[in-house]
């Protein structure tokens, strides 16, 4: 007798074109049937929609609090409907909403974006309060070791918390670089959230300046220095696409990858980026601020320029640096294999205890 699908309800303001949540969102679904709550408008960019059994979108953003008191009785209705195993949420500040609502549920908790990092309140700084938000939790799943080091000890130190790292899905052949264009011609990859904070300023006064120079952007775009960008000539902006398709473009045609964030929080300066391990995934080296963390894991398997400030980028050095440097870059087969999705993905199983037979199996 075939064994009845595990029902995991995936609660999260994006609207489904979140490169991390299709991952998520694909290694569950041969496994459980998937319940989608989400906030934004269903279009082409929805990628999960197939994936998923049921998929509702609330119209309206993040931001709109009447967005969000309509998120939460979606949400609610869906817990009397169906039959919930587990419960999977994005960030503390959607997951407070259910707080009182889920309290006897199997919930994974998912730090994408920290709301106590945002605030700088990082490790044992408010401890109690902290004691009280994860108390209905069981598990927490972070981006990397260095933002497992954030959470305050008692998490640390028990079981919950399960290291699940933004590595890309593996593909098994891309593209060579495409020799035939002007070789003169620096191409950089700027992707993900595009705006002041990721380093849109620096980048504008790069193409304004350089003229062999351009950019190739993709993503969410968030505030008028982007959107200045964007209609620079010398930027083509392919809009948001799947990571997979992102992969295949940037192979071909960038140089490097950008991954600028400005150190106003322990969340910006312990960033995990999926640009530095799609960096690794294309052979395309990174662009990082030196202010994050993770900037010296760059230097030290040397894939990437490391620039010295975020603050005081001299433009004439990064320059030559990148002329200087482009294809002297070493990405052995052994690092790419060390940072697939699929080498970890099992990872997210376990934490909602599906796929039992599987991971046996492996």
């Amino acid at each position: 007798m075939k064994k009845e699908k595990k029902t995991i309800l995936y609660i999260s303001t994006n609207d489904g074109s979140d490169t991390r949540i299709n991952k998520e969102i694909k290694t569950l679904a041969p496994y459980a049937s998937i319940l989608f709550v989400g906030i934004g408008e269903v279009s082409e960019k929805s990628f999960i929609k197939e994936h998923c059994e049921v998929f509702k979108l609330i119209p309206g953003n993040g931001r709109s609090l009447k967005s969000r008191i309509k998120h939460l009785f979606i949400t609610l209705w869906f817990l009397v409907k169906y039959r919930i195993n587990s419960i999977h949420v994005i960030n503390e500040q959607t997951y407070i909403f259910f707080y009182p609502f889920i309290f006897h549920k199997y919930i994974v908790l998912d730090l994408f974006d920290s709301i106590f990092l945002s605030y700088n309140k990082s490790g044992n700084d408010l401890a109690w309060f902290k004691r009280i938000v994860y108390a209905p939790v069981n598990k927490v799943i972070v981006t990397d070791h260095n933002r497992k080091k954030l959470l305050p000890d008692f998490l640390i130190n028990s079981k919950r918390v399960v290291v699940l790292e933004n590595y890309p899905n593996q593909i098994q052949t891309l593209p060579t670089k495409d020799i035939s264009r002007n070789s003169d011609d620096i191409v950089i990859l700027y992707s993900g959230t595009l705006m002041k904070i990721r380093g849109s300023e620096t980048l504008l006064n790069l193409v304004n300046a350089y003229p062999n120079f351009k950019i190739l952007a993709a993503g969410w775009v968030k505030d008028d220095i982007s959107r200045e960008l964007l209609a620079h000539p010398k930027v083509t902006y392919l809009g948001i696409i799947k990571q997979e398709e992102l992969l295949k473009i940037t192979s071909k045609k960038c140089d490097y990858i950008y991954s600028f964030y400005e150190p106003i929080s322990v969340q910006n300066i312990n960033a995990s980026p999926n640009k530095i391990y799609d960096g690794i995934m294309c052979k395309t080296p990174i662009i990082i601020n030196k202010e994050v963390v993770l900037s010296s894991e760059i230097d030290k398997l040397n894939i990437g320029v490391v620039v010295d400030s975020y603050y005081n980028v001299n433009l004439d050095k990064l320059t030559r640096e990148l002329v200087n440097k482009r294809n002297t870059f070493t990405f052995t087969e052994e690092l790419i294999q060390q940072h697939c999705w699929n080498f970890i993905e099992h990872r997210l199983l376990l934490a909602h205890q599906v796929g039992e037979n599987t991971l046996k199996k492996n």
